[in-house]
């Protein structure tokens, strides 16, 4: 995503990239949350798309 961002022309595409990425991170805090609340360890996975 970031680097849609940096390629972006138009002003509103960056503002609601950047809006998502925002609110990824949102949810991420509160997944790490909740499952440290349960004493699950969190586990990563990405897709080939996120790893380019």
């Amino acid at each position: 995503m970031p680097r849609m961002m940096r390629h972006a022309t138009a002003q509103p595409l960056k503002h609601a990239i950047q809006m998502h990425i925002e609110q990824t991170e949102g949810r991420i805090e509160r997944l790490e949350r909740a499952l440290d609340q349960l004493g699950a360890p969190p586990a990563a996975s990405c897709a080939r798309a996120c790893a380019a």
